[in-house]
């Protein structure tokens, strides 16, 4: 499976949803840079045998490819989920995210570190997660 380019306005409308971006954030040596938020989202895991389960997570940062996310569950590398994203101009959009990093921290939580592979419209908040996504 391909890695998703967000197109300009994709990100914008990410960074439109994320509204505590920290634009004194100093710049990173990465090729896509990240923009510091601070948004508590659910999101659902995605097994290959069909099996799901949503919890909580907070969204730490965001870039073009990826996002960071504080967890209090230990998620495996290469493990999916569907991150729902709701737009302020209306609308969304459900990402397919994968588990790049994991790594737990000393206070219990897990810093996590995904990479977008794919997404789907999601208008009103109900659409089904793709059969091909437990693929």
């Amino acid at each position: 499976m391909n890695t998703m380019v967000l197109s300009r306005e994709q990100t914008h409308k990410l960074r439109a949803v994320l509204q505590d971006l920290d634009p004194t954030a100093p710049q990173e040596q990465r090729l896509w840079p990240r923009h510091k938020v601070a948004l508590d989202m659910w999101i659902r895991t995605i097994s290959p045998r069909g099996r799901t389960g949503v919890f909580k997570i907070m969204a730490m940062n965001l870039s073009k490819r990826g996002v960071g996310l504080l967890s209090k569950k230990l998620l495996s590398v290469g493990e999916k989920f569907a991150l729902p994203l709701r737009f302020d101009e209306g609308g969304g959009k459900l990402v397919l995210c994968q588990v790049r990093n994991c790594r737990r921290l000393e206070n219990g939580h897990c810093r996590v570190g995904a990479t977008f592979l794919a997404w789907a419209e999601d208008e009103d908040g109900t659409t089904a997660i793709p059969a091909e996504w437990s693929r």
